[in-house]
């Protein structure tokens, strides 16, 4: 008897345990795909690593029209190999799946990891199905310009 009460036990915790992990591992997927990753090498030392990365598409209407969100970042290392800062842009965009998209909102963080370094300029903006996010990042004497883009197809595919 007390075999079975524990067979049981270790089943039941066997299966709560199973879709514990599960729930989580879809939670992180859901979240968001990073679909490109460069490495951005610095003459002086020190490299950019810009990252796009989009969420899943979501089911779409009877129309064919559904929203997707996207974001590219830039992180700056010094030549230490340190995170120094990040600026990462969002948008979200409206698809006409198959017809069109369009850039519907785009904000902006910007995230400093190491004193020294000064955020001088940020702006960004959206025009058709492509958002756009600058900054310009200051450290001593030496100021970095960065320009980073989302584009959104008509068929929800992000470059």
């Amino acid at each position: 008897m007390k075999i079975k009460k524990l067979f049981i036990l270790i089943l039941t915790l066997f299966v709560i345990l199973s879709s514990i992990n599960a729930d989580t591992t879809y939670a992180a997927v859901k979240h968001e795909i990073s679909l490109h990753t460069t490495i951005i090498r610095e003459p002086v030392g020190g490299y950019y690593v810009k990252t796009i990365a989009a969420s899943p598409l979501s089911g779409m209407s009877l129309n064919n029209v559904t929203t997707r969100s996207g974001t590219a970042e830039y992180k700056y290392y010094n030549e230490k190999n340190v995170l120094c800062w990040k600026y990462v842009l969002y948008g979200t965009f409206y698809i006409n799946f198959g017809v069109s998209s369009k850039c519907t909102k785009v904000t902006a963080d910007f995230y400093n990891y190491k004193s020294g370094y000064t955020l001088n300029y940020e702006n960004h903006s959206y025009s058709g199905n492509k958002a756009t996010g600058s900054v310009t990042v200051q450290h001593k004497d030496n100021i970095r310009s960065k320009t980073l883009s989302i584009v959104c197809d008509k068929n929800g595919n992000f470059s």
